[in-house]
């Protein structure tokens, strides 16, 4: 059974891509394309939960500006890679960075997009870091959430480089907050 052809003037016959055929590869273009949610399920790679309006902009984001503040209320801004999953957001770091001893001391940090290079390109959004724990779901999902969005550069780079300079990695929790910075 063929499907029906619209027909073109001098123009060799389309099939009409609005209806179904039946088979085993029955699924047109028209059914087949996927709802958003669906598409960002499948873009990175089992994300269900949809992201807060917070953090949104920051879903498909490739380096996100990561601001944390010294004791003398000083702001260091470092780019770090983002997976966001729903209200929160994960990124890792190791342990003897700047940014960990920073993030200790004071957990509220601003974030922003940016490029690569760390040059800020979008609005500022006020968040609160948790650093996780190694032995909780929590650690293992940012492990795979970060794996999933990035595979060269967190599936293998950055563990790699983890293990040769014998570093500690740490995974840390971002949410949005409702405040700013203390």
């Amino acid at each position: 059974m063929s499907a029906p052809v619209t027909r073109l003037s001098g123009a060799r016959p389309v099939p009409d891509r609005t209806t179904t055929r039946t088979g085993p590869r029955s699924a047109t273009r028209t059914e087949a394309s996927q709802s958003d949610e669906t598409a960002r399920i499948c873009l990175y790679g089992g994300m269900t939960t949809p992201p807060s309006p917070d953090l949104a902009p920051f879903e498909r984001q490739g380096a996100v500006l990561l601001t944390t503040y010294k004791r003398d209320g000083t702001g260091v801004g470092t780019p770090v890679n983002l997976a966001v999953d729903g209200d929160h957001a994960y990124f890792r770091t190791y342990g003897s960075a700047g940014k960990a001893k920073r993030m200790r001391n004071f957990p509220d940090v601003e974030i922003c997009a940016c490029t690569w290079r760390g040059r800020p390109t979008g609005p500022t959004v006020n968040a609160r870091v948790r650093l996780l724990d190694p032995q909780t779901r929590a650690y293992r999902r940012a492990e795979r959430s970060l794996t999933r969005k990035y595979p060269l550069i967190h599936g293998l780079l950055v563990p790699l480089l983890h293990r040769l300079k014998r570093e500690r990695t740490l995974h840390y929790e971002l949410r949005p907050a409702p405040d700013g910075p203390s």
